[in-house]
């Protein structure tokens, strides 16, 4: 028995967003072992780190 085209669809829009919410919960890692001078750098502070990855995943 095979998928129709809509329920792949589905699935790989599902698998579209899980891997957007790994990307983002990866750069928010690495930006977390950033130093407060290397995030002035890319103009950001502490508190940016968040709203910088979820300001991307709403792109």
């Amino acid at each position: 028995m095979s998928a129709s085209s809509a329920e792949e669809d589905q699935v790989a829009a599902a698998f579209s967003v899980f891997r957007l919410w790994l990307d983002c919960r990866r750069t928010q890692r690495e930006l977390a072992l950033f130093s407060e001078r290397d995030l002035a750098d890319l103009g950001l502070v502490r508190s940016d780190v968040t709203r910088a990855t979820a300001f991307r995943a709403a792109r």
